[in-house]
């Protein structure tokens, strides 16, 4: 399991991801990315999808940042169950 700020991401058996509130209630599963009719041009799909969105540099800081960096190696290997290894 993996936590930051309270919150839980755990890997199932069965490869799907739960995530938990810092009360432990599981989290609803997200709402599915609506797909693209296929003759519809990927490109400018995008472009009209990612209009406006108003994304800058301070978009994805949290508002509990106290300057620390997040430890990419721990925080993704959370997520990747290990081999067995003989104790």
């Amino acid at each position: 399991m993996a936590y930051e700020g309270g919150y839980g991401c755990e890997r199932t058996a069965g490869g799907r991801f739960v995530f938990t509130a810092p009360d432990e209630q599981v989290l609803p599963a997200p709402v599915p990315l609506p797909g693209i009719d296929a003759s519809q041009n990927p490109l400018v799909w995008f472009r009209q999808a990612m209009t406006d969105l108003e994304i800058d540099a301070e978009t994805c800081v949290p508002d509990w940042y106290a300057g620390d960096t997040i430890d990419w190696d721990m925080a993704v290997s959370a997520l990747f169950p290990y081999p067995s290894r003989p104790h």
